[in-house]
């Protein structure tokens, strides 16, 4: 059992829409027994609690590590994958994890308002959590395989050590979710493509074809059965990413710190005394990286926007120019909900070459199969609430390859 299968603790499962929406909460203690639903105020007291965050909220991405100054890493990490993001990365808590076997260092993004919220209102019992792990890395997984826990249209996908990603609403019971066809194309483009995938249900009941997932995927579908939070929830891959450090570390936490360090007084005094000899270098050091750093972000800034030939604050003038840029291709906050209605409208077995969002625009290519031409797949559209105009359309040894603009009316 891992880090967190210490006795007396328990782990809270929170949804994408609490404490907002209320509701009772699905808990269950670390040293085992059935998961149980209750109103917050009627779930026992214990030793330490763990927050299990839905992969809904939670953004996970990977950097190559770096050999040195890993600290300044962390401190950067939100503005280092701010192209990713579709959020101010100053709304985001952004968490450097550990490194896996490939080198890669795993970041985890989850959005401040959402944990502020949940931590706000957990406070109000006097539940203070210590830990969050995303549930998309609690699952298991090996270097060969990716597991996936889906039922009723949506689910999650975990690919790696300290990667992952949600699969959305299909908008259709047991079909392959979109933003798994785009994982696995992507994958195949770098020769990552996993042997197999292991599929957990959140109801067994449910009628998921397999063979049609593999015909349409070539991948290995192994049924896995239910799925069953607790029975995985202390997978130590899953703790070692702890979302509640830095700004969310508990206020205990910090206090304990405190008393160990004034039980240790004595030594800390004389460690304090040595680094006090070094501080003189150490501050030239950290003087020249930061000339270095101002010199770098000044050459980026000049390669990237040429036409200025004045440079007052490199920062400023970047920010500013990357937001008149993004206001000329569009609210990225429209992407979501374009993206959320439309995918469901492309029959099974699409293949998605290009897609492409400017101005509020959709571009897609993509090829559908050879008897799903544009006149059966455009209606679909319309029924959405959506505008379209079909630009390009050729038939293909893989079906119909066509080029589609969709937009909000």
């Amino acid at each position: 059992m891992g880090l967190l299968g210490a006795k007396n603790r328990i782990f809270l499962c929170i949804g994408e829409r609490w404490p907002t929406e209320g509701g009772t909460l699905p808990w269950f203690r670390a040293e085992g027994g059935a998961i149980r639903n209750d109103p917050l105020r009627d779930i026992p007291s214990a030793g330490a609690y763990t927050i299990i965050a839905p992969a809904a909220v939670i953004f996970f991405t990977s950097v190559m590590a770096p050999e040195r100054n890993r600290k300044l890493m962390e401190k950067s990490a939100r503005y280092a994958i701010e192209d990713q993001l579709i959020t101010d990365p100053d709304e985001n808590h952004v968490m450097v994890g550990p490194v896996s076997e490939q080198g890669k260092m795993g970041i985890g993004v989850i959005s401040k308002k959402w944990l502020d919220d949940v931590i706000r209102a957990l406070r109000v019992e006097s539940v203070v959590p210590d830990t969050l792990i995303a549930e998309t890395l609690v699952p298991p997984i090996d270097k060969s395989n990716w597991s996936m826990v889906y039922g009723a249209g949506s689910g999650f996908v975990r690919t790696g050590e300290f990667d992952g990603f949600w699969a959305g609403d299909s908008g259709d019971v047991g079909k392959i979710p979109i933003q798994l066809e785009l994982a696995i194309q992507s994958a195949q483009a770098i020769g990552g493509t996993p042997a197999t995938i292991d599929l957990w249900q959140w109801d067994n009941d449910e009628d998921i074809d397999t063979k049609v997932w593999e015909k349409t995927t070539g991948l290995i579908v192994n049924r896995m059965g239910r799925w069953n939070v607790a029975d995985m929830a202390c997978d130590r891959q899953a703790v070692r990413f702890n979302f509640l450090k830095g700004e969310y570390e508990p206020e205990w936490k910090k206090a304990k710190l405190g008393r160990n360090l004034t039980v240790t007084g004595l030594l800390t005094a004389a460690v304090l005394t040595l680094l006090l000899a070094f501080i003189g270098g150490d501050w030239y050091r950290l003087k020249s990286e930061t000339a270095n750093q101002k010199a770098v972000i000044n050459s980026v800034l000049q390669e990237s926007f040429p036409d200025i030939k004045v440079i007052i604050d490199a920062r400023l003038q970047m920010e500013r120019r990357l937001a008149a840029l993004r206001g000329r291709r569009g609210s990225e906050n429209d992407f979501l909900p374009l993206i959320s209605k439309a995918a469901p409208q492309f029959p099974q077995g699409s293949r998605f070459h290009e897609i492409i969002f400017e101005g509020g625009v959709l571009k897609v290519n993509v090829t559908t199969p050879s008897d799903k031409p544009s006149t059966v797949v455009i209606p679909g559209f319309s029924k959405a609430g959506l505008s379209f105009a079909v630009h390009s359309e050729e038939k293909t040894d893989q079906g119909n390859r066509m080029t589609i603009s969709i937009k909000k009316p």
